[in-house]
């Protein structure tokens, strides 16, 4: 699934002057805006676009609205970034969709972390399963059957990039805005995991003492089986980095909320730092090793490793493929585990025969590794070439998809089966309809939702030759 990052950026308004967005009361600085060249327009929306903003046309261009529905008829203001697309929002619904609802969440019209909300659940629902069914229509591939999709409920969320900013003797947890640096500060949120935002709010004082001033940074939060990995990303300290008061600070957090593993998954069981995004993680202080359980394989995860948003979510991934992957005989099945991240899948399938798992991080691949060998298995390397002796594949992709992987695939004629799961419907059509050129049958479509009122759907789909 959807694993995404937004680029950590350093805020823009400590220089000569403020602008500020309005919310309860509250203010945060804002970015230069995109430039409007319409006011006040009464536009009629023709159609729900792939991210779930209405299409409208202006001056023979197409407009993407956010907050507005298929049939409707609303006002907004027209701005043009720099990538050259025209947007807006709809600031008055005039004619309104039967399938509009109010939004659940308090936060909806400022937030940029959901963007559907204003759609009923019925709705909703059918429209996910139809984005899927689009891309494939587009590829011109077909379905031989569809299964029942799965559908994750509110807060089951186990994992969060926050912002998080110190104004005078407050810190400020929240969200960005779409498509801007402005942030929304929370006062709560339906997707997250009840006792997730809670210790977030809990941590306030200790980044008091850890962040700067008027400077925003990130907070990664991940509930794991042993607790709590927190990752600040930004400046901290007088100097922007680890300082005697930093390393002060996040010894009272462990201190203080310690806990062990039987606390709602944890109090805080690791604390690290990064100057920015993408740069290596610095571990401050770790009270015990920070393990997760994948059906048995016990991983010790490195430092912000990737993990499924949700329980139920990796649950409902899981079992869909366990229910497509060989069954145990008495010669085990050779399985090939691409993208394998630290396991969510290889631990499962180890069941069900050998397993090579292929993945680019180092760090995922070594405690994998370690992991399988403490449980007398052996998984291969991430630098072994993968070739015809694999009977099975199967393999979790970026958003990105992955086309030479597909290629190879449709000139393979010694693979026996195929199940791929894909959190991006556009990419995974193309991928299908690659290797349906080299033979390939797309014979079996799961859709699941742990992306809760976005335009995310995943994708368990299982391949067979023709």
């Amino acid at each position: 699934m959807p694993r995404p990052h937004k680029k950590w950026a350093q805020n823009n308004a400590c220089g000569s002057g403020w602008s500020f967005l309005m919310r309860s009361g509250k203010t945060t600085p804002m970015s230069k805006p995109p430039k409007t060249i319409a006011r006040n327009l009464s536009l009629t929306v023709h159609a729900l676009g792939a991210r779930g903003d209405g299409l409208a046309d202006y001056d023979g261009q197409t407009v993407y609205i956010d907050g507005a529905l298929d049939g409707e008829v609303v006002v907004s203001d027209i701005t043009k970034g720099h990538d050259g697309i025209l947007r807006g929002f709809a600031k008055q619904v005039t004619a309104a969709a039967p399938h509009r609802v109010t939004p659940p969440c308090v936060h909806a019209a400022q937030c940029g972390g959901c963007s559907l909300q204003h759609i009923d659940h019925d709705f909703y629902k059918a429209w996910k399963i139809e984005r899927v069914r689009t891309a494939l229509s587009y590829a011109r591939v077909e379905a031989q059957q569809w299964q029942e999709p799965v559908f994750i409920p509110a807060h089951t969320r186990r994992r969060s990039n926050f912002t998080v900013m110190r104004r005078d003797k407050d810190v400020w947890i929240g969200y960005r805005q779409k498509r801007s640096h402005q942030i929304v500060r929370l006062e709560s949120c339906l997707i997250l995991d009840e006792a997730l935002f809670a210790r977030a709010q809990g941590l306030k004082p200790y980044l008091h003492r850890m962040i700067q001033d008027n400077h925003p940074a990130n907070l990664f939060i991940q509930m794991t089986q042993s607790g709590l990995d927190v990752v600040i990303t930004g400046p901290v300290g007088r100097k922007g980095e680890p300082d005697l008061s930093v390393h002060e600070a996040a010894g009272e957090m462990l201190h203080a909320f310690g806990g062990d593993s039987q606390d709602f998954g944890g109090g805080v069981a690791r604390i690290g730092w990064r100057a920015k995004d993408r740069d290596r993680v610095e571990v401050l202080l770790q009270a015990r090793p920070v393990t997760q359980d994948f059906s048995g394989l016990r991983v010790d995860l490195p430092i912000m490793a990737f993990l499924q948003p949700s329980r139920e979510g990796e649950n409902a991934l899981v079992q869909a493929v366990m229910d497509f992957a060989p069954a145990k005989a008495a010669k085990a099945a050779r399985i090939a585990d691409l993208f394998s991240g630290c396991g969510t899948f290889s631990g499962p399938l180890l069941a069900r025969g050998a397993v090579e798992a292929f993945e680019g991080d180092a760090a995922a691949t070594a405690a994998l590794k370690t992991a399988a060998q403490l449980r007398g298995h052996s998984i291969g390397s991430a630098e072994a070439p993968l070739t015809a002796h694999h009977r099975d594949l199967f393999r979790d992709p970026p958003r990105a998809g992955a086309v030479a992987q597909a290629k190879m695939i449709a000139g393979t004629h010694d693979l026996r089966s195929l199940t791929y799961v894909s959190c991006n419907p556009a990419t995974f059509a193309r991928d299908v309809a690659i290797m349906a050129q080299g033979g390939w049958v797309l014979s079996v479509t799961r859709p699941i939702d742990q992306f809760l009122w976005s335009d995310h759907i995943e994708i368990v789909a299982h391949l067979t030759r023709a």
